[in-house]
């Protein structure tokens, strides 16, 4: 089971590029070509699933380094990198390599397990046909779509428009849009937002933003404290607090302060086409004379 911890001793974690080798403690092979190995810092404290993060991280590095280094896609798929992990100690250790994804000879989608064994050796190998890796997240991605934060007269309309331009439902769980004071940089109006958002589709958040100069709003994953999206209009705010964290609101080449919401004009500050993240406000954003509240946006200045 995951909860399983590895007995007290020593093991030493091995990578190679040749997928029908074997390699036992203390033996070396002239047709086993080794990238790495290492003695990890394992014993009756230290949980498995601890030993898979740090195997797998190596595991992709190497693999990156190998296809870089022969320059050839093919001559890298036939020496793709595999995984022997050699343990010294007592047999019991089957689930140390279990939950391991792996590639085995060929390409198939595989998973490490129990090869073979001596006296004081376990040997875990990439094994084809086992549980395949998981399937990589879900294509989705959050973006702040439209701000209205002044409006004609009195303010009292506002609204942020979040969109997913990706192509699967995103869930908004642990997902908050924070407003920001570009005075003193702290979060002054926080929304926990709930349900998702369908591919493509736009979520409404009815809410005055403040209209000074500089003023911002962020997308935080409240789970991770990642920042997924940011708007710094009418100036920059590039340590604003969240929380128990500083994040920059400005995204590549900050908007210009021209580039602002109107007082005078009905409209609202919108990415320009809809949906448009290039990681630069200069370049995404603009001002548009048409309102698009839950719809695409439309360029009008």
């Amino acid at each position: 089971e995951r909860s399983k911890r590895l007995p007290d001793a020593k093991l030493v974690v091995t990578i190679s590029t040749l997928a029908d080798a074997h390699l036992r403690a203390g033996e070396s092979s002239r047709a086993l070509e080794i990238l790495d190995s290492w003695s990890p810092a394992i014993d009756a404290t230290v949980a498995t699933d601890a030993l898979e993060r740090e195997v797998i991280e190596r595991v992709k590095t190497y693999a990156l380094l190998d296809a870089h280094r022969l320059g050839d896609a093919e001559r890298a798929a036939a020496r793709r990198v595999e995984l022997l992990l050699v343990y010294r100690g007592p047999k019991d250790v089957q689930t140390a390599g279990a939950r391991i994804p792996c590639t085995a000879e060929g390409g198939a989608a595989g998973k490490v397990q129990l090869d073979s064994a001596g006296d004081d050796t376990v040997l875990f190998r990439c094994v084809a046909g086992g549980s395949p890796p998981p399937p990589p997240p879900p294509d989705s991605k959050l973006v702040i779509n439209e701000v209205d934060y002044d409006q004609v007269g009195t303010d009292g309309d506002g609204f942020v428009e979040i969109k997913n331009t990706g192509t699967s439902a995103a869930s908004l769980t642990g997902i908050a849009l924070v407003l920001v004071d570009g005075a003193d940089g702290e979060e002054y109006k926080r929304t926990a937002l709930s349900g998702s958002i369908a591919a493509g589709g736009y979520l409404v958040v009815e809410g005055d933003a403040q209209n000074g100069a500089p003023d911002g709003i962020a997308l935080v994953d409240t789970a991770s404290g990642s920042l997924l999206d940011a708007l710094s209009y009418e100036g920059s705010i590039t340590s604003a607090k969240i929380g128990t964290q500083t994040y920059n609101l400005v995204e590549g080449t900050v908007l210009p302060a021209a580039a602002a919401d109107s007082n005078t004009v009905a409209g609202s500050l919108s990415r320009l086409p809809d949906g448009k993240d290039t990681n630069s406000a200069s370049a995404d954003w603009a001002f548009t004379k048409t309102l698009t509240r839950g719809a695409a946006n439309v360029a009008n200045p």
